[in-house]
């Protein structure tokens, strides 16, 4: 095996491991985002293990429970649950256990999200691959 906990099955001839982890697409999601202030909360599913972001501005992703906070951090102020996706770049994001609810705020300026929204396919994994917690 390629790591102590059999994560990666597959490994380069020097050793380092391969990632086998495989996600499905479930839906998308188009969602404007404005400048300092957080979107209506959205709803994720029981299912959904990973989403894929995409945002024209600099945008924070917060996960909760319930309703997630509703402004950028503070400056110097370490806050939980929460992402930073730069504009222009995908970032993959697990949403933490038990906060299956994200809110979208702009850092400095309004723009628009693109979410995809996945779940693992245990098709090709192995099944610790796809526990969490």
């Amino acid at each position: 095996m390629a790591d102590v906990a059999a994560r990666y099955p597959i490994s380069t001839p020097t050793g380092e491991a391969i990632p086998l982890d495989v996600v499905r697409p479930i839906s998308a999601l188009r969602k404007t985002f404005a400048s300092g202030s957080a979107t209506a909360a959205i709803a994720l599913t029981s299912t959904i293990d990973v989403i894929l972001v995409y945002a024209t501005q600099d945008l924070w992703v917060a996960f909760a429970a319930s309703a997630p906070v509703a402004a950028v951090p503070a400056d110097g102020t370490l806050t939980a649950d929460l992402s930073f996706v730069p504009a222009g770049m995908h970032m993959t994001i697990s949403p933490p256990i038990g906060k299956r609810s994200i809110s979208l705020i702009g850092d400095t300026a309004a723009g628009i999200a693109y979410i995809q929204l996945l779940e693992n396919w245990s098709a090709l994994a192995l099944s610790s691959q796809l526990t969490r917690g």
